[in-house]
């Protein structure tokens, strides 16, 4: 009985909490840049969501489908109100993201390529996550390795669902060659 017990207890240890925060920089900080939102712009920006650059010198969200992602909003703006955009946008930026357990994955998807997923947070933290099926020699992010990340109930990231990877913008804009 004492068996079974602490091999429940080890299970509970190992488990990661379903925990999106959108992207979150870590490691070496390049730094953020101002950018500008439309007050026309009629969709909330949450803090550690995607950016894209959109047509005249504006930033919206980015979305599962887009290229050219500019960088990660490192605060957010109300729907409609638009204003100053500040924007974690250096190529080499790292990022930690949780993937949303839509499958199991192991220690070999390091070095893949991976979507996000859309936003849907109702506060100011983004709530994207990696689409753990959505790998494609393509994609958005590439995937780095585990994050050292401990939770607020002690728990330590283990690789499995809803692990927090270390991760890149794949498809940033301030490396492709076509413009907006």
């Amino acid at each position: 009985m004492l068996i079974i017990g602490i091999f429940i207890f080890l299970i509970c240890l190992c488990a990661n909490g379903d925990t999106p925060l959108g992207f979150r920089p870590t490691g070496h900080m390049y730094g953020t840049h101002p950018y500008q939102v439309s007050s026309s712009y009629a969709t909330a920006i949450k803090e550690g969501s995607p950016i894209k650059p959109v047509a005249g010198g504006y930033v919206e969200l980015a979305a599962t489908t887009n290229t050219g992602i500019l960088g990660v909003a490192a605060n957010a703006i109300a729907a409609s109100t638009g204003g100053t955009l500040w924007v974690y946008d250096h190529p080499l930026q790292h990022f930690i993201c949780q993937d949303d357990a839509s499958a199991t994955l192991d220690i070999t998807i390091q070095n893949a390529n991976m979507d996000f997923s859309t936003e849907g947070s109702s506060t100011d933290q983004s709530d994207v996550e990696l689409i753990a099926t959505a790998i494609t020699s393509d994609g958005q992010c590439r995937i780095l390795y585990p994050a050292k990340t401990r939770y607020p109930d002690g728990v330590e990231n283990v690789v499995g669902d809803n692990c927090d990877w270390v991760c890149m913008i794949n498809e940033q804009a301030r490396k492709a060659t076509a413009g907006v």
